[in-house]
């Protein structure tokens, strides 16, 4: 054998994978919120965002973020025609009727992917 060290340390590396979980890094599942109306998750077992009437709302996002234990992003693409947006200055309404969920996975809300977003935030949560 021409490098015996470097097939001692291969093995060593495999024997030692046996005794030590590893776990592998995971994507992220990025939800999208595309409403700003209320309504839960219609169905939180499926990956799906969609509070029954076709739209993520950002509490049927938060629903969903919170059944799978690793890290998952909520962004925002609420288009300008939404009721709950004003085209000038160009601010989106969120008003949760009831509370919104708990976030109880980690999660990162990131209002910074609404379309519109320059300086200062446009997603407004009127709670």
């Amino acid at each position: 054998m021409k490098y015996p060290a470097l097939a001692f340390l291969l093995a060593l590396a495999i024997a030692l994978t046996q005794f030590v979980d590893v776990k592998m890094a995971s994507a992220f599942d990025t939800f999208t919120v595309t409403s700003t109306a209320n309504g839960d998750d219609s169905d939180p077992s499926n990956p799906t965002c969609d509070n029954g009437t076709g739209v993520c709302t950002l509490a049927a996002a938060i629903e969903q973020a919170s059944v799978d234990p690793d890290q998952d992003v909520i962004n925002f693409n609420i288009p300008p025609s939404d009721p709950g947006c004003v085209p000038e200055p160009g601010f989106c309404f969120i008003t949760p009727l009831p509370a919104l969920p708990t976030v109880s996975n980690p999660a990162i809300i990131d209002g910074t992917t609404q379309p519109g977003y320059l300086d200062k935030p446009v997603i407004v949560i009127d709670a």
